[in-house]
């Protein structure tokens, strides 16, 4: 999702006062007035990392899907050191992240900034956190009213100290190897502008789009699996496994969970066969391109022991499975969901209900906490990307627990018993059955009625 925006005062040299060793002190490094300085640093480091030797050869090259971004220009290059070619993607974003004007310093909130707000405050409508900026110019009935200011209700102090987690996690990602080795991370100059800039190696696709090759909607008839099984363990086993170890090194290692974790900010390199398709080796990796401290967040007491770790890894698949249930109706997380630790106890006692108030098992009811936690985004981001109204988390759990739409599960949607989740398919089979109830208690009371018969012995079609 798209950065916040700081606007900032005109210094001599503009930048000057963010600088490191400077004033705020908040940048990483002095910004570069052109991206080849930043080209430049990338391979003078890749040139460090595989073993010196002369750099020859450096082009860009096309990837197709990999040259788009919705929030950055992305441009990837490859060039040889020694005996190999290395192969690495310059990221800009596309919105500013600092930009010098003319006015105080403040923080841009959905294009206004909170200087010209009357004042900030937090509410709480129907169980849901949200912000609300009154402004100075305007009545005092007109306002900005919206969960998604939320995230970016912030002070000026709080946004420079998120430039300093921006730098911190993707620093952290890099150490220990949850993101593609980082080449470069700093700041491009443009005009008044400040934008963000990362060099990483260059991964073979998206998650989106590979799994967009590999499922097609007309592949999706019923409730069996459609892929060959030797993509069915690639993606059951290999990319699962690798799913988990990728949360729980945030959660374990940086102490960090992420919100913003959506199939097109995942990134999966692989070989493939002559055909074009995927190879499971062990060339297969996946790896977080989004780092950003405004949806990755550090929560010392959600990672504070194993049931609370175990709780907040499981909550990170819980959101991919729902991803992957709605956008291209194969879950293959369901297995592996299905066997962590919180669900089998839920699986084995489903009259406790998806959101019961209590159960013996303690990471389900961590899960719950951190889900429902003030201080964390999951229903934001169960909103804005799944469109949920209600019952947030039982949609969601349920989902992670099923291939498709024409699967089912025995557990507690509505919170007791086995029940199956309502889909279209399920719901015209209830009405079907209703009418066919209705038609004979009529035909009962009246008599022999052909015209209901002929009506009945159609619906029964």
């Amino acid at each position: 999702m798209a950065a916040a925006v700081v606007t900032t005062q005109p210094l001599a040299g503009q930048y000057n006062d963010l600088l490191p060793g400077q004033g705020n002190a908040r940048l990483p490094v002095a910004p570069f007035d052109t991206k080849q300085e930043a080209l430049q640093t990338a391979l003078n480091r890749i040139k460090s990392l595989y073993g010196g030797g002369y750099l020859r050869g450096l082009k860009k090259i096309n990837t197709g899907n990999l040259s788009k971004g919705s929030s950055n220009e992305i441009v990837n290059y490859q060039v040889r050191v020694g005996n190999q070619t290395v192969k690495f993607t310059l990221r800009i974003n596309f919105h500013n992240l600092i930009k010098i004007t003319n006015s105080n310093r403040c923080m841009k909130a959905a294009g206004v900034c909170d200087d010209l707000a009357d004042h900030l405050v937090r509410r709480n409508n129907e169980g849901e956190t949200i912000y609300e900026i009154v402004y100075k110019e305007r009545p005092q009935d007109t306002y900005l009213h919206a969960p998604a200011i939320r995230r970016q209700g912030y002070t000026q102090e709080e946004f420079l100290q998120q430039i300093v987690g921006n730098e911190q996690n993707w620093h952290k990602a890099n150490e220990f190897g949850l993101s593609p080795q980082l080449y470069y991370y700093g700041y491009i100059k443009d005009g008044p502008n400040l934008r963000m800039c990362t060099i990483n190696e260059m991964f073979t696709s998206n998650l989106h789009d590979f799994l967009n090759k590999i499922i097609t909607p007309s592949t999706i008839v019923d409730g069996n699996d459609p892929l060959e099984p030797s993509l069915q363990f690639m993606l059951y086993h290999t990319v699962a496994q690798q799913l988990y170890d990728l949360f729980s090194g945030m959660a374990r290692n940086m102490k960090t969970i992420c919100f913003d974790i959506k199939p097109e900010n995942i990134v999966i390199r692989y070989d493939e066969d002559e055909h074009g398709m995927p190879i499971n080796n062990n060339n297969l990796v996946v790896k977080l391109i989004d780092w950003d401290a405004d949806w990755c967040k550090q929560y010392n007491h959600y990672t504070i022991d194993d049931s609370y770790i175990d709780a907040s890894v499981s909550l990170m698949m819980i959101v991919m499975a729902t991803f992957f249930y709605q956008r291209y109706q194969y879950n293959f997380l369901k297995n592996f969901i299905r066997s962590l630790p919180a669900t089998r106890a839920f699986l084995q006692n489903p009259a406790h209900g998806i959101v019961a108030s209590y159960h013996e098992n303690d990471t389900y009811n961590k899960m719950l906490e951190i889900f429902f936690g003030n201080d964390t985004f999951f229903i934001f981001m169960a909103q804005h990307y799944f469109h949920f109204d209600y019952d947030v988390f039982r949609y969601m759990y349920t989902y992670s627990l099923m291939l498709n739409r024409f699967d089912t599960y025995s557990g507690g949607l509505s919170g007791g018993g086995s029940k199956k989740i309502n889909n279209k398919k399920t719901q015209k089979k209830k009405q079907r059955k209703k009418t066919i109830k209705k038609i004979k208690i009529n035909n009962k009371k009246t008599g022999k009625n052909k015209m209901k018969k002929i009506k009945l012995k159609k619906i029964k079609k």
